[in-house]
């Protein structure tokens, strides 16, 4: 089994699961990345070097095994129940093709070993390593590495090139270049991302960088990024300085390589000639700063999204409502605003932005029938162009999944928006909703995109089923009460019954930064636009009438007449006690007096 292929070579497992384990990686080093699942005898490296496969592949890249030793090893010399043996530099080195290979040397420019590149039929590729003998030539066997000192990719030139700043890349083609163009020293460590802290743990091979300059450039991923924060923090100290460059537009994965493939010669030096000036020197997160810190830290001012406290930038709001009731068309709505720069409902919208949604239940044909209506109902000839971007339907996300915050966050970073929407939250998860817990987890997923992308984010949400009895709006949020305590601001949006009209009601239950707002009656039109409507045009003097007439054409007490509208209308006390006032004025009903501190009634005109 491969956990006893494990532990018998020195790695502690830690149960995670019911059926699944980790470890350090073999390969990278990496801590609680290695996952192993014993009942399918597979491990994988989930966030470091990507290393897969079962017992038998483990010997084969551990130790060097060819297929055969590696399943005679496990006791499977014929291979049954094991996954095939795949073309690797381990098994059959002639069905590959070399593309390339890199010799790395010490200071004395003594070949160490060197490093090769084959291509194989299947379109995988393999990153050998053969040490040199004391001959000068290639040595043999599956120990051959074994006390082979590892050493940075063109040692000799970061001591010839003593006073320059040293360049770090991910691999030796992207060092190479960087050599050619002059930026020297260029260096890489074997083995690529992932590798250099058990490098230099066991090889010191930071070492040479002691009281340097040294610029990284990080490949386009995941991977390429962590691979330079854990460089930077490894020099950290010991180089007199360093910093991580980011090469501007690179494509996704891209590299230095890439970079100068689309910008040619000259541009890519001038790039580099002043990308450091540009970029600060790297410091370790911390974990702590004193108040003195905070006080006399200078923050730059961003104008706020939605003015009035309601939108801070960089803030998350959720918008809960009932089901069918267009809260697809709100989005959209306050979309345009956002990307236009108009104020939205009398709520100053300061500038103009960027907007970025992310819907996965309305087809593109209903989202361009409905964005055509409002464009012309706002009296918008033509977007602004790229400003406002939809997310693939077929790129949908789930965010109880760990990798799928990272892959969000690369979205999200591809869009360029400044302001995201996620309509909606149910579409975007697979954690229950009731759970506390979970839902905090992924509501915190997206505060953290919006910290590491620098954008805002709102998120459309439901209520839950009708309760019995008269149960307030904000408590109708479905499920659990972390959802709706993670928004900046919440808000409700409802149905406010009407014969003629379509009406809505916006109504605030917590607004952090700012004064809450009173609920805002709106009026749908038929361009799905909302505008602000009269309090009257909820509960017109005719109306009041005819739920007197539906009572029998009397009510004994005001009390009882403020009951009946408040139930068929959803409206406040107050408001239901000004609508009967105008119906009195109107001559609609007729307020019946008796005084002597008997209460009013209520009669038909």
């Amino acid at each position: 089994m491969i956990t006893d292929l494990l532990e018998k070579r020195g790695f502690t497992l830690r149960k995670k699961t019911a059926d699944e384990y980790s470890s350090p990686c073999p390969f990278c080093g990496g801590e609680d990345r290695f996952c192993i699942w014993p009942e399918k005898n597979r491990a994988q490296c989930i966030r470091g070097c990507g290393w897969k496969g079962d017992d038998i592949q483990l010997l084969r890249d551990f130790e060097h095994m060819t297929f055969q030793e590696a399943a005679a090893a496990v006791g499977r010399g014929n291979n049954s129940g094991s996954e095939k043996a795949r073309p690797t530099m381990k098994t059959d080195w002639n069905s590959g093709k070399l593309i390339a290979q890199w010799d790395y040397v010490d200071e004395a420019e003594k070949p160490l070993y060197r490093v090769m590149r084959y291509e194989f039929p299947d379109g995988s590729k393999e990153y050998p390593t053969i040490p040199f003998n004391g001959n000068g030539e290639l040595a043999k066997g599956k120990e051959a590495m074994k006390g082979i000192r590892r050493v940075l990719y063109r040692l000799p030139d970061i001591a010839k090139y003593g006073t320059s700043p040293v360049w770090i890349c991910e691999g030796e083609k992207c060092a190479d270049l960087l050599h050619s163009l002059d930026m020297q020293p260029a260096t890489c460590n074997p083995g690529g991302a992932g590798k250099w802290p058990k490098l230099d743990r066991e090889h010191k091979i930071s070492e040479p960088l002691k009281d340097r300059i040294v610029y990284i450039l990080p490949d386009n991923d995941e991977p390429g990024r962590r691979h330079a924060e854990e460089v930077a923090q490894a020099l950290y100290g010991k180089a007199k300085e360093v910093k991580i460059l980011e090469l501007p537009g690179l494509p996704e994965k891209g590299d230095i390589c890439d970079f100068h493939k689309a910008h040619g010669m000259d541009e890519t030096i001038q790039t580099l000639i002043d990308l450091p000036d540009k970029t600060p020197a790297w410091k370790p997160p911390r974990n702590f700063f004193s108040a003195d810190d905070l006080l006399a830290t200078s923050f730059e001012h961003k104008p706020s999204i939605i003015g009035a406290g309601i939108m801070p930038h960089g803030s998350h709001i959720l918008i809960a409502g009932e089901t069918g009731i267009g809260k697809s068309l709100l989005r959209m709505e306050l979309s345009l605003h956002l990307l236009m720069g108009w104020d939205w409902l009398g709520f100053k919208v300061p500038m103009a932005r960027k907007v970025g949604i992310f819907q996965f239940e309305n087809s593109e044909v209903m989202e361009q029938t409905r964005l055509k209506r409002m464009c012309q109902g706002l009296g918008i000839e033509k977007l602004p162009a790229g400003r406002l971007v939809y997310a693939d339907r077929k790129n949908r996300i789930n965010l109880s999944l760990k990798g799928e915050r990272t892959r969000l966050l690369e979205l999200v970073k591809e869009s360029e928006a400044e302001v995201i929407l996620y309509d909606c939250l149910s579409n975007i998860h697979a954690a229950k909703e009731n759970d506390n817990q979970q839902m905090r987890e992924v509501l915190d997923s997206l505060t953290d995109v919006n910290i590491k992308a620098g954008t805002s984010c709102i998120v459309i949400h439901h209520f839950g089923k009708p309760g019995e009895g008269m149960q307030e709006n904000r408590y109708r949020t479905r499920g659990a009460s972390s959802i709706m305590d993670w928004g900046v601001t919440s808000m409700g949006f409802i149905v406010k019954p009407h014969e003629t009209k379509t009406l809505r009601q916006l109504e605030f239950y917590k607004v952090r930064d700012g004064k809450k707002p009173k609920p805002i009656l709106l009026e749908q039109d038929e361009n799905f636009l909302l505008s602000i409507a009269d309090e009257g045009t909820l509960c017109s003097p005719v109306r009041v009438r005819e739920i007197l007439k539906g009572m029998g054409g009397e009510a004994e007490r005001q009390k009882v007449l403020i009951e009946a509208i408040m139930k068929q209308v959803n409206c406040s006390g107050r408001s239901a006690a000004t609508y009967i006032r105008r119906a009195v004025e109107m001559k609609e009903i007729k307020e019946v007096n008796p005084g002597n501190g008997r209460p009013k009634s209520y009669v038909l005109s």
